[in-house]
């Protein structure tokens, strides 16, 4: 039988990241809101490092930032 490599996915909102992560596809965990209050509208992972996360959030007073982080979204 096939190993299952563990899956992590980003869901991006107007009211934050969110990230779920699994080991076998059946059962799910859940974290978030990363950025809350904040619209995310894209996260990536950075293939050469696949611990550095980028972010791009936007807020309609403070404008549009890109985010990075080296932890795997844990800060």
């Amino acid at each position: 039988m096939a190993r299952i490599s563990p899956l992590e996915i980003w869901i991006d909102t107007r009211k934050g990241a969110f990230v779920f992560r699994t080991h076998d596809r059946k059962k799910w965990d859940a974290e978030g809101p990363f950025f809350g209050g904040q619209e995310v509208h894209h996260v990536a992972q950075d293939r050469r490092n696949p611990k550095r996360l980028y972010a791009a959030v936007g807020n309609a007073w403070f404008g549009y930032h890109l985010n990075a982080g080296t932890d795997g979204g844990k800060t």
